[in-house]
């Protein structure tokens, strides 16, 4: 996540001297021409401040210290957390706390604490750590139940009824289980990571469209890549992958899981799916095994 976008701040720039020197002409055509250049630097300077409020508030959010409970929940709970260098914990605990001041959580049935508030943080951040330039688009109320819910958000349901421990909801809400993003981080080499798998869920459906090819990736190796994912869901739909047979559902889902299994059980990945495992670490910039 950036704390500046430079090249953001450059079209702001153009855009706002554009401003300026229009308020000037139409001054001076109004025969105004000092108050023209004066609103117009008025008008250029307002301009370019909403245009990087953004940024101007991840500057003022960051500049005090990082709280030292929440350091020490990130050191007792999250593992990814742990195997950082002192440089990049620091960029961690930064994008930490830009992506909690910048996205509302909130508990159902429940009180949202400052860990699960963490884990949350931590699962979204986790998959976008590699590369500092993306952002989350437009993410949803983040939604918290105490436990698992059925296809009708109850917590309490029919014993044989299907229940969720996640899920995402375009442009509405990602509603995830509390009890199982505890589970999560509490096991880091299980293959099942709620967190991981709904946030893979929003970069694939960035486009608003759920199809297996998160945004961002690099157009010429789309193609490569879906031929690849066509693969590795054969092979999960022929039971010769190490992936949950959940990943046999759709694209979608063969993405959001081989996610799950990239950064909880990494060295399993690599030796039975080498492919896909090098994709995902070209995709997200890292690799979990160094």
């Amino acid at each position: 996540m950036q704390v500046w976008d430079h090249r953001h701040s450059l079209i702001s720039f153009v855009g706002a001297l554009v401003v300026w020197i229009a308020a000037g002409i139409v001054g001076s055509h109004l025969r105004f021409p000092t108050e023209g250049t004066v609103g117009g630097a008025l008008l250029a300077a307002i301009f370019y401040y909403f245009n990087m409020r953004r940024y101007f508030l991840r500057r003022r959010w960051i500049r005090g210290p990082f709280p030292e409970t929440w350091r020490a929940a990130l050191r007792k709970h999250v593992a990814y957390y742990r195997r950082l260098t002192d440089a990049e914990k620091s960029r961690f605990e930064r994008d930490i706390v830009i992506f909690l001041r910048e996205n509302r959580i909130t508990g159902v049935e429940t009180e949202v604490d400052d860990v699960i508030r963490l884990l949350v943080a931590a699962s979204a951040i986790m998959l976008i750590f590699g590369r500092p330039d993306w952002e989350y688009r437009a993410l949803p109320e983040i939604l918290i139940y105490p436990r698992s819910f059925d296809s009708e958000y109850k917590t309490v349901s029919h014993p044989r009824k299907r229940t969720l421990a996640g899920i995402l909801v375009p442009q509405n809400a990602i509603v995830l289980a509390s009890d199982q993003l505890f589970s999560a981080f509490a096991e880091p080499a299980e293959a099942h990571h709620v967190g991981l798998h709904e946030f893979a869920h929003a970069l694939d459906m960035a486009d608003n469209r759920a199809e297996g090819i998160p945004r961002d990736l690099d157009p010429a190796v789309i193609r490569e890549w879906v031929d690849l994912m066509k693969t590795e869901f054969r092979k999960v739909r022929e039971d010769r992958s190490v992936l949950d047979p959940y990943a046999g559902k759709n694209l979608a889902e063969l993405f959001a899981v081989a996610v799950e299994h990239f950064f909880q059980r990494p060295r399993e990945l690599k030796a039975q799916h080498s492919k896909l495992y090098n994709a995902l670490s070209k995709f997200f910039h890292q690799d979990p095994l160094v």
